[in-house]
């Protein structure tokens, strides 16, 4: 009895796509919903077909980290998340672990007619299709059309099949599309809630740090590590020292702490030229400003 050797391939892969590994892998990566989960299980079964169906193909042609990393884009593009890292191990291993297939029956699968491995079986073809559904929602949002996405997906149904795609299955797609809305919604919010959040507390971190490093006097905020002298010197309170309200016996230092020599002592010039805990001499012995 001669083999079948496209409908062996197309058993094979849809076999081990639906016996993958725990669907647990990906809990945790989507808002907490019961309805997520279908989404999960599709993602893993039609991508784990399409993977096993290149590898039999190409063979040692075979381009695992560019495979991986289209499949790290389209993660990324359909759940909004980063692709786990127990799901990249098992996406290896499969690929290490099957075999090619020989020229052989490549050319006889071929004969028949090639075909994508999601148009092989209606589980793979529903599954797909679910994906399909959240990967451009997410992207189109408002403006995607439910009824005439799914128009499309009968039609290729029937097509691929030779018959008209069941009404259980076409209402199963639908509602994927309804829970796929309510899943990116709740997503969206959970994401804008914690970008809230973490803006409030990097805020809230910010000007404590910003209290920390300067002081107030009258009124006006110094930097930390000005010496005391500097905010006594300063009579007007404008944040800087002007020669006019230095201390006419001492235009000597005042010239040391003024860098630029534009008659005006900035924060900054004193800071670069001490030393901290280590006020000027003067500061100590007599007021600047007095007489």
């Amino acid at each position: 009895m001669p083999i079948n050797f496209q409908s062996l391939a197309s058993r094979c892969v849809l076999v081990a796509a639906l016996g993958w590994c725990s669907p647990a892998l990906l809990m945790g990566q989507l808002p907490a919903n019961s309805n997520s989960q279908e989404f999960v299980d599709a993602f893993m079964t039609t991508e784990r077909a399409k993977l096993i169906d290149k590898v039999q193909r190409q063979g040692n042609e075979f381009d695992a980290p560019r495979e991986i990393e289209k499949l790290q884009k389209k993660h990324l593009k359909v759940f909004g998340t980063p692709l786990p890292a127990p799901l990249l191990s098992e996406f290896d291993r499969t690929a290490r672990e099957t075999p090619a297939l020989t020229p052989e029956q490549l050319q006889r699968i071929d004969a028949a007619g090639k075909r994508s491995p999601t148009e092989l079986s209606p589980e793979l073809f529903l599954a797909n299709a679910k994906v399909k559904f959240m990967e451009d929602i997410r992207e189109e949002g408002s403006r995607f059309d439910t009824s005439r996405e799914l128009s499309k997906v009968a039609e290729k149904y029937e097509k691929n099949f030779g018959s008209p795609m069941p009404r259980e299955l076409q209402d199963a797609v639908l509602r994927s599309g309804d829970s796929a809305r309510d899943i990116i919604a709740t997503q969206r919010a959970d994401n804008a809630a914690q970008n809230d959040a973490a803006k409030s507390k990097a805020s809230s971190s910010k000007s404590a740090a910003k209290s920390q490093r300067s002081k107030f006097v009258n009124g006006v905020r110094y930097p930390d590590g000005l010496p005391d002298w500097f905010a006594a010197a300063d009579r007007d309170h404008d944040g800087q020292v002007g020669l006019y309200e230095w201390d006419r016996n001492r235009f000597d230092e005042f010239s040391k702490w003024d860098s630029n020599g534009d008659g005006l002592l900035e924060p900054r010039e004193v800071l670069r030229l001490i030393r901290p805990a280590t006020p000027p001499t003067s500061a100590k012995t007599k007021r600047p400003g007095s007489k």
